[in-house]
């Protein structure tokens, strides 16, 4: 009071100073309220009568209302960027136990993109005497807060803002704090987030409309990039094991294939055997009809010695040419066998090889049912967009 009586100006009700006094009483860090309050009713003063004027006090709220009044005031008086930046601004300097959060300014340029309209806003706070700046005297960085802890309960629309970003400003820490972590591990992908974590992730970048920093963009980015390298490594693993399937069935079919050609040539190899045994079986019967013959001619003929050196002769012609078609005919049968040992081979090969891909089918049948089963179980217990992905 003595700093207005000595320019002359005087509290129009002792009843006012009382309510004030009471007030600070009661509040911890009374003085930079005080001076706010009273800087307040100065710049309201009744110049005419010199007066502190109660009506003043009450158009501001009392002690309590005097710096939520007067923050409503400069926020409405921001462009509607500047006013999502105030609220960005106002949420970072407050705890959630709903006490006053000490920020240093370099944490938080590290949070948004645009960092000239935060040091404009930041300048317009701490002129408007809503936030405290502390330039770091110790040494450490500059620090900034809100100016007093009755902003927080009775500023309607801080705690409007609180409520709204409970929630969010819970998950953003723990976001930070990972986040921090991953890059402080030279981002190391076994800190990435999965499974619940990363779908809560998911559904917080759609909904939350504030700034993220740098660090936190780039860790939220790998979550995603991560679980879509996790999806196209599944979706390859099923393509996969599909297309060894297919490789074995085909594997398979070339097998019947050869041996089905193999079975041919030996039954047509088999088949001509037959014709030559019957060839040569006919040529020994006319062979015979002739020696048959030539035998009764030397009966009648007995004096025809030279007939009968030519019957020889033509008898062991013939022999020799049936001793050679008798060759020929066990080369025949000798290669006839030979392929039927071939075809019995490639029969068994190609069953061993059908073998294993009916092995192979099975347990690709059952990697497919255990992965639709294990999507399904995650679908299930999560509803999450991520797991039909996953699918």
């Amino acid at each position: 009071m003595q700093p207005a009586e000595m320019v002359g100006y005087h509290f129009e009700s002792e009843e006012m100073v009382s309510e004030m006094v009471e007030h600070l009483q009661s509040t911890p860090g009374a003085l930079p309220l005080l001076q706010f309050t009273a800087f307040q009713l100065w710049q309201k003063r009744d110049a005419a009568r010199k007066t502190l004027t109660k009506q003043s006090y009450d158009a501001l709220g009392g002690i309590a209302g005097a710096l939520a009044t007067h923050a409503d005031q400069v926020v409405q008086k921001q462009t509607p960027d500047a006013q999502m930046m105030c609220r960005a601004l106002f949420l970072q300097l407050v705890t959630p136990e709903r006490t006053r959060a000490i920020r240093e300014v370099s944490e938080l340029y590290d949070l948004v993109t645009d960092k000239e309209m935060l040091q404009k806003v930041l300048n317009d706070l701490v002129d408007e005497r809503l936030l405290v700046l502390n330039t770091g005297g110790g040494g450490g960085g500059a620090t900034v807060e809100i100016i007093h802890e009755s902003l927080i309960e009775a500023w309607r629309t801080l705690r409007h803002w609180l409520e709204e970003s409970h929630e969010d400003s819970m998950f953003l820490e723990q976001l930070r704090a990972a986040a921090r972590q991953w890059a402080a591990k030279k981002k190391d992908s076994g800190l990435l987030w999965t499974g619940e974590m990363a779908e809560e992730l998911f559904r917080f970048r759609k909904r939350f409309k504030g700034e993220l920093s740098d660090t936190v963009g780039a860790f939220a980015d790998a979550v995603h990039h991560h679980l879509q390298r996790k999806a196209r490594f599944k979706r390859l693993a099923a393509i996969t094991g599909v297309g060894l399937l297919l490789a074995l069935l085909a594997a398979a079919v070339v097998a019947l294939v050869i041996i089905s050609r193999s079975q041919e040539v030996a039954e047509q190899s088999a088949l001509t055997a037959k014709k030559a045994e019957g060839v040569a079986q006919q040529s020994l019967l006319n062979l015979q009809e002739k020696e048959l013959a030539r035998k009764l001619e030397a009966e009648k003929r007995a004096q025809a010695e030279s007939e009968v050196k030519a019957a020889n002769t033509t008898i062991d012609k013939t022999q020799g040419e049936l001793a050679q078609r008798n060759a020929e005919l066990e080369r025949s049968l000798s290669r006839t066998e030979e392929q039927k040992q071939l075809a019995m081979e490639a029969q068994r090969d190609a069953e061993r090889k059908a073998q294993k891909a009916r092995t192979a089918e099975a347990r690709t049948k059952r990697l497919l049912r255990r992965e639709k089963a294990r999507a399904d179980r995650l679908n299930k217990q999560l509803g999450s967009p991520v797991v039909e992905v996953l699918k």
